[in-house]
């Protein structure tokens, strides 16, 4: 049994942090039900759009203190780590750790997360896809800098585009259409992206809405690489 409680702070896409929560349990899953670890979470889904607070520079003071509220929830029912399942979240952590400081040392950071196991894998380049905001405010291409590790993204034309396929999970109407759409669009965008050693390029899913929306075939092809899905096996080796 494990002694660490984890936090989920969710609500910024529903079905998205259900995903990852039916994604948590398959990874601790032994068939028996007392060896899950303790889950906790924080569903606000009164929260003004981070995507429309990073593009219009609107609602970041309150996002940044309900943000902060959710987090110290999750700390006072004993959280021991702390899951942010939102990419674009990301941006108003360094306002949050002010009004909660004890918070930074239980996230664990999706972006840094990934960053990490791109430099031991020695991954140069990377397509990044995301939210909006979180390309305007080049989130990811900040944060994975200090790995030097080179973003590239959709051009803003493409933004509504991507920002369909965000709102097919959200509105939990995905499709075998909308996931060879999405197969389509990536594989167009990333044919001038540099190709590393093992002859693959490197995609990585920005918006924790779009895991689901990949397909097998398409796997194939590229390497896709999901911040909650490094943050998983990072659970499954790390939580006592």
């Amino acid at each position: 049994m494990y002694k660490e409680t984890i936090g989920l702070m969710g609500g910024f896409g529903g079905f998205a942090t259900l995903d990852f929560f039916r994604r948590l349990l398959e990874t601790f899953n032994t068939g028996r039900e007392r060896d899950y670890p303790r889950v906790v979470m924080d569903n606000d889904f009164t929260m003004p759009s981070r995507t429309r607070a990073l593009l219009y520079d609107e609602e970041i003071d309150q996002i940044t203190e309900m943000m902060a509220t959710s987090m110290q929830n999750l700390i006072n029912i004993g959280a021991d780590k702390i899951i942010l399942v939102c990419g674009t979240a990301h941006w108003f952590l360094d306002g949050v750790y002010k009004l909660v400081p004890q918070s930074k040392e239980k996230v664990i950071d999706i972006i840094e997360t990934v960053g990490e196991k791109l430099q031991s894998e020695n991954v140069t380049n990377c397509y990044v896809i995301a939210a909006e905001g979180t390309m305007l405010r080049k989130l990811y291409n900040q944060r994975l800098a200090k790995y030097n590790i080179n973003v590239f993204s959709p051009e803003e034309a493409d933004w509504p585009i991507v920002r369909s396929f965000i709102e097919a999970t959200k509105q939990n109407k995905i499709t075998a259409s909308v996931k060879q759409e999405f197969a389509e669009f990536i594989q167009h965008r990333v044919e001038n992206i540099p190709k590393e050693s093992d002859g693959k390029i490197h995609v990585i899913l920005g918006c924790t809405e779009l895991p689901p929306l990949v397909n097998e075939d398409v796997k194939k092809e590229l390497i896709f690489d999901d911040p909650l899905e490094n943050v998983l096996l990072y659970l499954k080796k790390t939580l006592r």
